[in-house]
């Protein structure tokens, strides 16, 4: 059995407090669908355990038209999946958020979590890459903004620095017309990680005749017959009236 102190900080600040205070000893924990597994596989032993749980509002979903989405880390995916604004703003991402497993598992993972695995086989954050997203960290020492994308290193490998705590998840309003897709090939059940998943997201005036652009993702990305790290952003320039008509479009 693995033991570990607990920590339930009341407000973010607390929470760096902790994990400087603890250094390389604590880990976060949220819904904790990712950590308690790598604790029972002994992967990992953290002899401080940090939860995330009862920051107020650290589980807020808010849009506005103007801002856009902004998901707190700490909201579930089952959370995101039923919010309003989701499904009638950001289809591809309602698309995504309800293929996540099952509703077990979404109704427990949080966002945050999801991302700072750094897993390239989990479903949001292909989506939120080819959405433009952008995510805020905060330490004890200062707070950053970056694109989603360049959050990603590697397998399992993230650029969270140490002491730093992943808030904030913000969407731009994408323009419109929109096109989307999310596609993922499943070896078995939907509870499966996917073996490939695409997002894919097309920008333009009159999607159903030329489409001028093109922004994909995959997770893990296959290009010129080989496995890539974790993928990036492709743009691709379309000029043709020949492929075959894009039905969502919103």
């Amino acid at each position: 059995m693995v033991k570990f102190d607990y920590f339930e900080p009341k407000s973010v600040e607390q929470a760096c407090a902790f994990l400087e205070r603890h250094a390389d000893e604590a880990k976060l924990i949220a819904g904790g669908t990712a950590l308690l597994i790598w604790m029972r596989m002994m992967l990992l032993n953290p002899h401080v355990v940090v939860s995330l749980a009862r920051i107020p509002g650290f589980d807020s979903i808010s849009f506005d038209p103007k801002d856009g989405l902004r998901i707190k880390a700490g909201a579930r995916h089952r959370d995101i999946e039923l919010d309003p604004a989701v499904r009638e703003h950001y289809p591809l991402l309602y698309e995504t958020f309800r293929k996540v497993a099952q509703p077990r598992i979404r109704n427990m993972g949080t966002i945050g979590g999801n991302l700072c695995q750094g897993d390239p086989l989990t479903d949001p954050g292909a989506s939120l890459i080819a959405m433009d997203a952008e995510i805020t960290l905060t330490s004890s020492k200062a707070k950053r903004t970056l694109p989603l994308e360049k959050f990603f290193v590697d397998y399992y490998q993230t650029d969270l620095r140490p002491g730093e705590i992943l808030i904030e998840i913000r969407v731009p309003l994408p323009a419109r017309p929109l096109g989307w897709a999310h596609i993922k090939f499943l070896p078995r059940s939907q509870e499966d990680f996917a073996t490939v998943g695409v997002a894919l997201v097309l920008r333009g005036n009159a999607l159903g005749k030329r489409r001028r652009s093109c922004a994909a993702k995959r997770s893990p990305m296959i290009e010129s017959g080989r496995w890539r790290r974790w993928p990036r952003m492709k743009s691709i320039p379309w000029m043709t009236t020949a492929a075959p008509p894009i039905t969502n479009v919103t």
